[in-house]
């Protein structure tokens, strides 16, 4: 299934119920493209000709151009209309004038519907004295439209009008040109008594001067529409798993502009940028505008984030806005702190994760616990060497007595080396350019049943800084880059893959021993050249991998070369943050934030003596210090030449819901 596949399950969800047009604009320049995008039009005129056995009468042989003259007599549609989009494409003699009479009952003037929308020549002299609410697209009598957008007398001109309960919208030539609620509107003539009406036809009624149709479609909205009580649960939703975490009572003054979206009077209320909504005016809402503006400052999510909305739930909170936001007395959305650490869960996300669980496992049967396995990626030549590591317990030790605790762990697997270039370059690289989120920029290259994972956007430089790349360490990464590896691995392989967590990792490094170091508790520079490459030994630079000693369980490099990430966030007490137990099962204390999380083993350009088993360091955000962007790059570290990783994988397959939390910290972003 390709990522397009997922962006239509989401909306078919949210917009179950709802129409195809709701909370659409109106901007194309022509019929073909209006027909294009919206083929279940009934056609009223075609071709210069009144469709047979829709009008009630239409009496014309006055021809022109293949265009056809609006007759006297007011014809009417037989067929009657609540809410709808009528587009048509027409001409303007000089002085013409006419009209199209909306949610007409039938019988009477343009007074008696809902209203006139007035058809006119604008630029001819006679009419230079006229009301403003008289001229071309105008409510007649009631809203002025914005005037400058008709084309000069013997054009083609190209119209579509909306209309949803009391409100009117009509755009002329690809432009909006009249936005009004008519509820609100007082007619400067006589009484538009028809003003309320929420149903009628469509009436070519008024003068009959000078107009003429080529073509005019009409899409009813009644059938499908929602009620307005229906859609407050589903923009309830959105706002619930998109927004709710920034924009709280606790932290909108921290990062959220001082704005809660929790009730509709923090809406309007709104925050530094002003009020978030104004019911009834989608384009006056900050809640909207902020939504569609996408290079602004204010643009939400913020620019350039991996979890942009789509199209299909910023229609659908257009639509809401604009029908008056309806929202339940006393309803108050609340955050679904659906992951440990506050992070919402994307539903689309959630949807690759649960292809790449099934797909994982189909293949459970094959690896025997407690064998070494070498696993192949496609058109990779280097495989990834995975070595078992027996469940087992070992004590974890902290600066101080405070902070000292058993670890228990089931068996895992764990690669020999750290991870290559070889093995990170095509996922580092992908085929087709990547945004800054991690997803393709152009997804007409990407095949319809492809399965589209994050992958980094290509960096500006060789992130290996001139240091070697084949069997060398790749380097410099996030840990969100190296989990997002993990599920590209796990997607390529059929194996589950991750980060192993501080413990996992400091317990596979030590292989059954106690002491600090391989030999002991003395920080000897002689001894640690045997294992491990440190700022006296490496030349300035990491070096190609597997030519220091093994440990006793055959994994190398544990010490020095790069850093590694792990799954932790750094704390420094972790017996407080795992709940002051003597003994923990599998401990992995979740990130908080974006920093620090726990990186271990030390690196090429340590002392010897930090090459410690239980030395740690946590990550900083001076390490995309030089990073021109903002927000700062979720995918590279530029100024650390030092960081890397391996993957682990656990014996028992995790859950859908666990292997999302593996690949998806929630807290990627600066």
């Amino acid at each position: 299934m390709s990522l397009r596949k997922f962006f239509s399950a989401t909306c078919i969800i949210l917009l179950a119920g709802i129409a195809h047009l709701s909370g659409a604009t109106f901007e194309q320049k022509s019929m073909n493209a209006f027909l294009a995008e919206y083929p279940e039009a009934e056609p009223l005129i075609s071709e210069g000709a009144a469709v047979e056995g829709v009008w009630s009468h239409f009496k014309s042989t006055d021809r022109k151009s293949g265009m056809i003259k609006v007759p006297d007599g007011q014809p009417y549609t037989k067929k009657s209309y609540g809410d709808f989009v009528l587009s048509c494409e027409f001409m303007l003699e000089p002085e013409a004038n006419s009209g199209i009479f909306l949610r007409y009952p039938g019988k009477g003037t343009g007074y008696d519907s809902m209203c006139e929308l007035q058809m006119l020549d604008n630029s001819a002299k006679k009419y230079s004295k006229l009301k403003e609410s008289q001229y071309h697209a105008s409510a007649y009598g009631l809203v002025a439209a914005k005037k400058g957008f008709l084309k000069p007398v013997g054009e083609l001109n190209f119209q579509t009008v909306e209309v949803r309960g009391h409100r009117i919208r009509a755009w002329l030539n690809g432009s909006l040109v009249l936005d009004a609620d008519l509820e609100k509107a007082e007619s400067e003539f006589h009484p538009q008594v028809g003003k309320l009406r929420l149903s009628g036809h469509l009436c070519l009624g008024g003068h009959a001067d000078g107009v003429y149709y080529r073509s005019m479609y009409v899409v009813p909205l009644d059938a499908a529409e929602a009620k307005d009580d229906e859609l407050f649960p589903k923009v309830g939703e959105i706002l619930s798993s998109r927004c709710i975490s920034c924009h709280n009572g606790e932290s909108k003054l921290a990062n959220g502009g001082n704005l809660s979206l929790e009730t509709r009077q923090d809406l309007i209320k709104g925050g530094n940028r002003g009020a978030a909504l104004l019911p009834g005016d989608a384009e006056g809402s900050l809640l909207y505008t902020s939504l569609i503006a996408h290079e602004a400052p204010f643009a939400m999510p913020p620019r350039d984030r991996f979890d942009r909305i789509p199209e299909s739930e910023i229609s659908l909170i257009r639509e809401w806005v604009n029908r008056g936001a309806h929202w339940p007395e006393g309803e108050t959305i609340v955050y679904r702190k659906e992951k440990a650490n506050g992070a919402r869960i994307d539903p689309k996300e959630l949807e690759l994760v649960k292809l790449i669980h099934a797909k994982i496992l189909e293949n459970s049967a094959d690896t025997p616990p407690g064998e070494p396995y070498s696993d192949k990626v496609e058109n990779i030549s280097v495989p990834l060497k995975m070595l078992p590591i027996p469940a087992g317990k070992f004590q974890m030790k902290g600066s101080g007595k405070d902070d000292e605790f058993t670890a228990e762990l089931d068996g895992f697997w764990i690669a020999e080396t750290e991870l290559p270039w070889d093995l990170y370059s095509p996922f580092m690289e992908p085929e087709i350019g990547r945004n800054k989120d991690g997803y393709p920029q152009d997804m007409s290259l990407v095949g319809e049943d492809e399965v589209i994972l994050a992958q980094p956007s290509r960096p500006y430089h060789a992130m290996s800084f001139g240091m070697g790349v084949r069997r060398h360490p790749a380097i410099a990464m996030t840990q969100h880059a190296a989990n997002k590896y993990c599920q590209w691995l796990s997607w390529k392989t059929g194996h589950f893959y991750r980060l192993p967590t501080e413990a996992e990792w400091e317990y596979a490094a030590r292989a059954g021993v106690a002491t600090s170091y391989p030999w002991g508790e003395d920080a000897d520079a002689g001894k640690m050249d045997q294992y491990g490459w440190y700022n006296d030994n490496s030349n300035g630079s990491y070096q190609r991998l597997g030519r220091k000693e093994a440990n006793a369980w055959g994994v190398k490099d544990m010490l020095g070369n790069v850093m590694e990430w792990t799954l932790d966030g750094f704390v420094e007490n972790r017996r407080a943050a795992l709940g002051d137990k003597d003994v923990v099962k599998a401990p992995w204390i979740k990130a908080t934030g974006p920093y620090p999380h726990v990186c271990k083993g030390g690196h090429w350009n340590s002392d010897h003596a930090q090459l410690k088993f239980d030395g740690r360091e946590g990550s900083d955000p001076k390490w995309k210090i030089s990073d021109p962007q903002n927000p700062k790059s979720i995918w590279y570290h530029t100024n650390i030449m030092w960081i890397g990783f391996r993957p682990v994988r656990s014996e028992v397959i995790p859950s859908v819901e666990e292997m999302y939390e593996y690949w998806n910290s929630g807290v990627a972003y600066d």
